[in-house]
């Protein structure tokens, strides 16, 4: 979904969503529906926004993290992202940008954990770290906040914010990959449909279950689909488009950016119209949005609770401890709460970004990291097509690729497969999240942002 960045912008908030997805088989089911299948929910997503360079070479100060002693010291300091923030937060997207095609990719080539005779420990450990997909939308989920919402809450709260510039920055972020990424996915969809559907991927003729693939490619390749998914109705009026399942979070995102700001103009009461203005807004969100996208908005506004409290509490490595438990008890699905376990995860997370607040040491590899989180976007929206056409071409003049027995034959393709779709996101992004900040200024100026 993934990952979020603020952008070069004059004094501007552009965050990238997030994006990621996935879930051990028992949840897989999920990708293509934008719904819960077992009553516990989904969420990538971004960067959903899930990347792009470090938040403090574009624009955003850093600060040491003391206390906020009034609401507009809070909204200043909300701004101020520090150097090991950063770092953690271009580790955090790719990584999970990455988790989403492992799971996504390992849920296509091998057999689903169930239908294993006896795995062994290493087949056991394959399973459990590839299997982080759905655990990845939390985290960008929380990343969105702290980037999007914290800066939309910090403009609110000095009086700055503008609904014109906003949605600019959010259009120009989102639509920059997300229309190539629908002409892509819809015309890997039509080629796989047309010629390497030998296994039945692409029209649910195959026999047995394919987590990932719970409903017909055929049936949502239309152009009343392509047109809902562009307006972020994927979940709410039409099905994600094709085969691009991941798509649903960027739905949830979008509305997310809507609603927070809608409801914080009802806070700091910018006027009588502004105010009008947002309590319509907030009604209509309330009422017109599906219950499970209202749901996971608490998961969402962790990320403004943590942009806002930059406590530097507790302390880091203690904040880390408890990050890395909480995803080994939910992966482990040993986390059973009422409110979900995404919230569990979501607010370990939240403790881990705010005990970073105003640190200067750089992580190792945060250059690298830099660079990976730079087309986390792009992962996270195009790679399941590619993921799909991939091994359906591969069944059909191999007959091998799909649902294969775990070994070490399955390991080299699925390695080849994880790596060719990582490849194709990043050749992708130079064209489409690369020129983000072109086509951002473009707007700008067709809207008369900047004079």
């Amino acid at each position: 979904m993934g990952g979020e960045r603020p952008d070069p912008e004059p004094d501007g908030d552009g965050d990238q969503p997030t994006t990621g997805f996935g879930r051990r088989e028992r949840r897989i089911s999920l990708h293509f529906h934008g719904r819960p299948a077992d009553g516990r929910g989904r969420l990538s997503a971004r960067r959903h926004d899930i990347g792009r360079r470090s938040p403090e070479r574009d624009g955003v100060q850093r600060d040491r993290g003391t206390p906020p002693s009034s609401s507009r010291d809070a909204a200043r300091r909300s701004l101020k992202i520090s150097p090991t923030q950063s770092d953690f937060l271009n580790l955090s997207r790719w990584v999970a940008a990455w988790l989403v095609v492992a799971e996504h990719a390992r849920s296509l080539v091998f057999m689903d954990y169930g239908h294993l005779a006896a795995p062994d420990l290493l087949t056991n450990a394959f399973y459990f770290f590839t299997g982080f997909g759905h655990e990845a939308v939390v985290i960008f989920f929380v990343i969105s906040g702290f980037l999007v919402g914290g800066k939309a809450w910090a403009l609110s709260a000095q009086g700055r914010f503008s609904w014109r510039r906003y949605l600019a920055d959010r259009t120009s972020r989102l639509y920059a990959v997300l229309l190539a990424a629908l002409v892509l996915g819809a015309g890997l969809d039509a080629v796989g449909l047309h010629f390497f559907n030998r296994y039945g991927l692409y029209d649910m003729s195959h026999e047995g279950a394919v987590a990932v693939v719970t409903r017909s490619v055929r049936e949502s390749l239309t152009w009343k689909t392509f047109l809902a998914n562009g307006l972020f109705l994927q979940t709410i009026l039409a099905p994600p488009l094709g085969s691009n399942g991941p798509l649903w979070s960027l739905a949830y995102e979008w509305w997310y950016y809507i609603m927070f700001p809608a409801a914080a103009s009802l806070i700091f009461r910018q006027g009588k119209a502004a105010v009008a203005a947002g309590l319509l807004l907030t009604l209509f969100c309330l009422l017109f949005l599906p219950q499970e996208i209202l749901r996971l908005f608490g998961v969402w506004l962790l990320g403004v609770v943590a942009s806002v409290w930059q406590k530097r509490v507790p302390p880091w490595w203690l904040a880390g401890f408890v990050l890395v438990l909480t995803l080994v008890f939910v992966r482990a699905e040993w986390i059973r709460i009422p409110m979900g376990w995404e919230y569990a995860l979501g607010a370990a997370f939240m403790l881990a970004l705010v005990s970073l607040a105003g640190r200067e040491t750089r992580l190792p590899g945060a250059d690298l990291s830099a660079r990976l989180a730079d087309f986390s976007y792009s992962v996270y929206l195009t790679h399941f097509p590619v993921l799909m056409v991939s091994v359906s071409a591969a069944f059909t003049l191999m007959g091998y690729g799909i649902k294969e027995p775990f070994g070490w034959q399955g390991i080299i393709f699925y390695v080849t497969l994880f790596a060719g779709a990582i490849s194709a996101a990043w050749a992708i992004s130079r064209g489409t999240e690369a020129k983000t900040n072109i086509l951002r200024m473009k707007l700008y100026k067709w809207i008369k942002v900047l004079k």
